[in-house]
């Protein structure tokens, strides 16, 4: 006469189906842990204690550490994105932001005898000053008895400065540039007529 000792390993069924009924000693994969069936069950999940013996749990991955202007970052889980984050793209510093660059032009500064304004554009919060677009303005007065000169001054203009003359007055032109370090002085002849002008320089 022969006896049955029954199941004594683990026999792995594989990822958990609800429409499988398992036995004990099944063992099954749900949501990376590894579980084993302790009594007959069908559409139980694998969390329930009662029929189930969770045996291994699946490693916790850490979330992404996103990079700063002076660390570097460490890579993880993404952060989930938002509802209406769907044309959105993750960045280096862990958010999600907006496919491609935010781009601005602005004028920053005054124009004056020593007052110079500019533009810039900013792309993604970083200003850069746009060549060329820099000037300083005054306005004189012309004689017709003598020269008269529009005098700048700013550490905008050095000694390699090229300077671009525009005036208010069409046909008047300028007689001479001297440049030096932060000055520019822009001299006209006597004119047939005297007239308030304003005197507008370019710096490059």
């Amino acid at each position: 006469m022969s006896a049955s000792a029954g199941r004594v390993l683990l026999i792995p069924k594989g990822e958990y189906n609800s429409q499988t009924t398992y036995q004990p000693l099944d063992m099954i994969y749900y949501n990376g842990n590894s579980y084993v069936c302790k009594l007959t069950s069908t559409g139980n999940l694998p969390t329930n204690t009662t029929y189930f013996q969770k045996m291994t749990e699946a490693p916790q991955a850490a979330d992404m550490t996103g990079a700063t202007s002076s660390a570097a970052g460490a890579h993880g889980l993404v952060p989930a994105p938002a509802a209406g984050d769907q044309d959105k793209v993750l960045k280096g510093d862990g958010t999600w932001g907006v496919n491609g660059s935010t781009v601005s032009v602005s004028h920053i500064g005054t124009a004056s005898s020593s007052g110079v304004r500019k533009q810039q554009i900013t792309v993604d919060n970083v200003a850069y000053d746009i060549d060329g677009t820099a000037y300083m303005e005054q306005t004189i007065n012309t004689s017709t008895s003598a020269t008269s000169s529009a005098t700048f001054s700013n550490a905008a203009i050095t000694a390699n400065s090229v300077i671009d003359v525009y005036t208010s007055q069409l046909g008047l032109c300028y007689s001479n540039i001297t440049v030096s370090e932060g000055s520019c002085v822009v001299t006209f002849p006597a004119q047939a007529s005297a007239a308030s002008v304003t005197v507008r320089i370019y710096i490059r």
